[in-house]
């Protein structure tokens, strides 16, 4: 089991450095862009920072045995971590929504480059790597820490994927196709942050 967990905890460390980089790329290039749906993207990377590290921090703590000061054990920190995992999807789904909503209504050209276009393409890549590498941690220890993020990790290369459509649209209308698509996309990650939250509370509190 130590093994187990060990890979495990590596994957949510090494996903929460990469994500970190992915934001930073993501951010940058839809600040010089001009697009709402790479921005959008790019704080959802910082969102999966801090939860890949969470859930390292609970997966560290998810198996050990009861003391004389806990004597109850850590068997409902995997819950906690899995719910602090959902409020951070949903106020990152509410920064999506308000920034999109935003920019529905103060409408500002984008700023297409083919560059940028493959850039953000190769990060949808590496987030797809991450989730193969969450899945086979889960298949090693079988923790919702680590179903939860194979879960957002393949949500987040489909939602790399909807903004990629909104960027490459601006070239053929003026229409703030990325902003509708960054409202959609808000509007998901907060019913996944809800559904989670609602399932890690009910187990937290049996």
């Amino acid at each position: 089991m130590k093994r187990e967990k060990a890979i495990g905890i590596t994957t949510a460390i090494t996903a929460s450095v990469v994500n970190f980089f992915l934001g930073f790329a993501k951010l940058f290039i839809g600040l010089s862009a001009n697009s709402v749906g790479i921005i959008s993207d790019g704080i959802n990377n910082f969102g999966d920072v801090l939860s890949c590290g969470g859930g390292a921090a609970g997966l560290s703590f998810a198996d050990k045995e009861p003391n004389d000061r806990y004597p109850d054990g850590f068997g409902k920190v995997e819950h906690f971590t899995t719910l602090l995992i959902a409020e951070i999807l949903l106020v990152v789904g509410v920064i999506f929504t308000y920034f999109s909503i935003e920019r529905l209504i103060f409408r500002r050209p984008i700023f297409f480059t083919w560059m940028y276009f493959a850039i953000v393409a190769a990060t949808m890549v590496i987030k797809f790597l991450l989730f193969l590498g969450f899945r086979y941690s889960y298949k090693k220890m079988k923790s919702e820490i680590l179903k939860c993020q194979s879960v957002d990790c393949l949500m987040d290369t489909g939602i790399t994927a909807v903004a990629l459509i909104g960027y490459i649209c601006s070239i053929f209308t003026r229409f703030p196709v990325d902003a509708v698509i960054g409202i959609s996309i808000g509007a998901s990650v907060i019913v996944y942050g809800i559904r989670t939250l609602k399932t890690s509370a009910t187990k937290l509190i049996r």
